[in-house]
Parts: structure tokens; sequence; C-alpha cells
């Protein structure tokens, strides 16, 4: 499987000119970088695997969603090239271990 993330400015977006596959995708937002740098907004899931936490992953927080998975660890690179001086990502000398 092959990814390609894309990053474009877009302007401003009408959601009512936006076709969706409804059997694919439920509702469909935007968010600000502003809003994904600023810390408040962010976070990370700590995942098990056989007892013992096997990885970190980001979340950022929007409303009622959340964006998470590849999507989140995607989004968390792409912010650590774009500002390098100013974001910080949630995941820095966050390490496995092997709490129980």
């Amino acid at each position: 499987m092959s990814i390609v993330p894309v990053l474009a400015h877009l302007g401003a977006l009408d959601s009512y000119e936006i076709n969706i596959n409804p059997n694919e995708v439920e509702d469909v937002f935007t968010i600000s970088l502003r809003h994904v740098c600023a810390e408040r907004n962010r976070g990370y899931t700590r995942y098990r695997y056989q007892g013992c936490y096997a990885y970190t992953l980001p979340v950022f927080l929007h409303a009622k969603y959340k964006v998470w998975g590849l999507s989140a660890v995607m989004i968390d690179a792409v912010l650590c090239l774009l500002f390098p001086g100013e974001y910080r990502s949630s995941l820095r000398g966050a390490r496995p271990r092997n709490d129980r």
C-alpha cells in the first residue's frame, strides 16, 4: 500500500460543494493550522500489545472530532517540518514503557 500525503492551501471551502461517498465518509470538517499547533488541542494515545505499551501516536482534538491514527501521524510529522521552532510534537520524549 502506498500513501501520498498532499499539503495544499485551498482557500475558503464551501461544504456544500464537496461531494463525498456516504459509504466511505461520514462527515467532512476542517481544522486550522493554528488550532492543531495549540498544545491544548493535542494529545497522544498509547497502545498496548501483549500487556505492554507498544507504541504511542498523536491525537488532534477538534470539538466532537478526534484526528488519530495514520492521519494524525502524518499531520504531526508535517507540522514538525513546517514549524520546527514553534511546533513541538506531543511525542517528543514519549517512549514506550513496560507498564502493565
